[in-house]
């Protein structure tokens, strides 16, 4: 059965569906929610719900782009065709909005009974925007960000002597911007503070996650240690901070906790797309137990830029993790 939360902050990551049904189309509906997961979204944190054209999809079809590894379905009455493709916006914070495309997979207005009402969708791109809040009256936030590149670009082109080096913009996002994504997901907002480097070794786990470009290659490792992994995981499901605790003493990452925590960072792909950079997608995790392929190996031990936090998770406990950037 959908669960969806009550909660002021976003919950992401609930329940399969369940569902039997007699007639033909609750039958098609029902095999696809045993095949897959959907995380589930209250109507309250989407805003500007819509079709995109025929000429969009078909031109993504053509060209086709990465695909997340999320699946979502929406709290809304909307009638959408299966293999529709959608885009809407989803406030996760006070302070963050992210905009996101992907094609329809089922959809149920209110006509099916005993059936959730809403929009199963797969993702395609998410892109995080700038708070409408925050924009100037009268400008979109799309105008704000545009407005606010320009002023950054500006700075960039001051003579050298007055910006002494010259340094790339990085993708790393800040402390504070990582946190309120973390407390969207998780329910509760962990404090982050400069941290010293999480230590790979290959006798306790931590989390290597690669994000890429649309080319394939490396351009973000995030890096989390055993704690950090398994707190964020549980957090997710709710599970029990003793529970936690105790997967942390067995040096041991279950699969389930492993399987919410790759949730977060695939939507944690949306921190590192900023404005006029690369855009870059959640690629792959994998333990520091087991073989670092080469690409992520030489990131590691030699990155352009970096960023190492402590983390506290409120009821669970301290943890670490470490963001490196190719530039």
């Amino acid at each position: 059965m959908l669960c969806i939360s009550t909660q002021k902050q976003l919950r992401i990551l609930t329940g399969l569906y369940r569902i039997s049904t007699n007639t033909n189309r609750r039958i098609k509906i029902n095999a696809i929610k045993q095949k897959h997961k959907y995380s589930s979204i209250s109507s309250e944190y989407i805003t500007d719900l819509k079709l995109m054209s025929t000429a969009d999809a078909q031109d993504i079809r053509k060209n086709p782009r990465r695909a997340l590894f999320n699946r979502v379905f929406l709290e809304s009455d909307q009638n959408i065709p299966p293999g529709s493709l959608i885009e809407f916006k989803l406030r996760t914070s006070e302070s963050e909005i992210i905009k996101i495309t992907g094609f329809t997979e089922w959809s149920n207005d209110g006509s099916i009974a005993d059936t959730n009402t809403g929009i199963a969708v797969k993702l395609i791109e998410m892109h995080r925007i700038d708070d409408i809040k925050t924009a100037p009256k009268g400008k979109s936030a799309e105008e704000k960000t545009e407005q606010t590149e320009t002023t950054e670009q500006t700075k960039v082109t001051e003579p050298a002597e007055t910006r002494g080096d010259e340094k790339k913009e990085t993708s790393i996002p800040t402390s504070s911007t990582t946190s309120e994504l973390l407390e969207s997901l998780m329910g509760s907002k962990p404090e982050l503070s400069s941290g010293t480097p999480v230590e790979i070794n290959k006798d306790t786990p931590s989390t290597i996650a690669s994000f890429i470009l649309d080319d394939g290659s490396v351009k973000i490792v995030w890096i989390n240690d055993l704690n950090s992994s398994i707190f964020i995981g549980s957090a997710l499901a709710e599970i029990p901070p003793e529970t936690a605790n105790s997967h942390i003493q067995s040096k041991m990452i279950p699969d389930n906790v492993l399987e919410n925590f790759q949730e977060v960072l695939n939507i944690g792909a949306s921190l590192f797309n900023k404005p006029k950079l690369p855009h870059v997608s959640f690629d792959k995790v994998i333990l520091s137990t087991d073989d670092i392929p080469e690409e992520i190996a030489r990131l590691i031990s030699n990155p352009g830029e970096r960023s190492d936090f402590k983390a506290v998770f409120p009821e669970y406990g301290e943890g670490g993790m470490s963001i490196l950037e190719k530039l």
